[in-house]
């Protein structure tokens, strides 16, 4: 479903080069959570970038359902983002000025479609926000919030979901919570996931686990 080969990334640095990924491979199945573990600054934002295609490798590539998304210009990416990949992040990134079902409904309406309001409900009975759909971001809690942006990522039927830090900012009730909605979701919809984060708790939810460290990526074992 995802699969990344040889990627590596640096940005300039002073009259330097920062080097954040080195030769990193990941493949990743579906009906599979893999979770990156990482400090911040670790570089797991940049690769989580890489794979929702959303920044390029200096070298090595891509494939996202088959597509090699090295030889797709912009616009063509643009479309296989909507098409294929949910995103989930630390900061929900919700719109203030619309309601709940709104915000779940937006990536659609990107997409041009009409927006299916009873889907959106539905999504939102999903993550047990329904009768919150016609309420503001604002009036909502923290993980609340959260959920509403995970059913957000849902709308499009992506095969793909890719998350960082989605409990970041959460307290440990809270970031449960939504760990557990997560891996129901993907679970339920036998969809691929990679979520990038530094709470060892998310290795709980996990296929395969692994520690990203001075741009390198290596297996680990997962908590059970």
């Amino acid at each position: 479903m995802l699969k990344a080969e040889n990627i590596w990334k640096s940005y300039p640095e002073d009259k330097r080069r920062l080097t954040v990924l080195r030769g990193v491979n990941l493949e990743v199945h579906a009906n599979e959570i893999v979770v990156v573990l990482g400090p911040s600054g670790s570089g797991k934002t940049t690769l989580l970038n890489i794979l929702g295609t959303l920044d390029k490798p200096d070298t090595g590539k891509v494939w996202i359902d088959g597509h090699d998304t090295s030889t797709l210009d912009d616009s063509e990416l643009a479309r296989l983002r909507n098409e294929k990949i949910g995103f989930v992040f630390q900061f929900h990134q919700l719109i203030p000025e619309l309601t709940v079902v709104e915000n779940v409904l937006l990536p659609s309406i990107i997409r041009g479609r009409k927006p299916n309001i009873d889907f959106g409900m539905e999504l939102l009975e999903l993550v047990g926000l329904q009768s919150k759909a016609s309420h503001y971001p604002a009036e909502l809690s923290g993980g609340e919030r959260q959920r509403v942006a995970v059913a957000r990522a849902l709308i499009n039927l992506p095969s793909i979901l890719l998350a960082d830090e989605p409990s970041g900012n959460l307290d440990e009730k809270s970031s449960d919570l939504l760990h557990n909605l997560i891996y129901r979701v993907i679970k339920d919809r036998k969809m691929a996931a990679v979520i990038v984060t530094h709470k060892n708790r998310m290795m709980k939810i996990a296929d395969r686990c692994y520690q990203l460290s001075k741009g390198v990526l290596n297996e680990v074992r997962c908590l059970r």
